[in-house]
């Protein structure tokens, strides 16, 4: 390793130094992070229709609730399972490795965590900052802003749970 860590300094032979130790400096700190990872036409546009309809359906129901925020949750997770399947696929096969036996469970574990920090990012976003930062200014918030609290959280779950979808893994 001496060796190698000499001659990159050198600046000779550098395709000769190990990754591991190339990119030893670079550590990790929150390895479950959400990642940058588009996803294709068909599964932006499908999540995309889905979060819309989520949203429409809370502007037209006859007495508001957070019935589509728990629904903009769940179609968010579904999607993000579906995507990270497509990007790591399990293997049910004898001959697999444990841990690519074991990816499913992980796709569904990372797949409801994305769209809990989704959901949760959504809300706070649209309702709980703007609430916060007015009550820290000594401002207060127009009535209609409580009134549409539901319609809010709705719109912000329904929105990150698609930006998370279609632009995260």
């Amino acid at each position: 390793m001496m060796a190698q860590l000499t001659a990159r300094v050198r600046g000779g032979a550098a395709a000769a130094v190990d990754p591991s130790v190339r990119f030893a400096d670079r550590g990790t700190f929150f390895p479950w992070r959400p990642r940058r990872a588009d996803a294709d036409k068909t599964m932006m546009m499908y999540a995309g229709a889905v979060q819309a309809a989520l949203a429409v359906s809370a502007f037209l129901a006859a007495s508001p609730s957070t019935r589509p925020v728990v629904a903009a949750a769940v179609a968010g997770a579904i999607a993000n399972i579906l995507k990270l399947n497509k990007i790591f696929p399990p293997s049910n096969s004898e001959d697999a490795s444990p841990a690519a036996r074991s990816q499913g469970a992980k796709n569904m574990g990372r797949g409801l965590l994305l769209a809990v920090i989704a959901t949760f990012v959504g809300c706070a976003a649209v309702f709980t900052v703007p609430d916060t930062l007015s009550s820290l200014v000594g401002l207060t918030m127009p009535v209609a802003f409580y009134e549409g609290e539901k319609l809010l959280l709705a719109v912000g779950a329904t929105a990150a749970n698609w930006g998370m979808t279609a632009f995260f893994r």
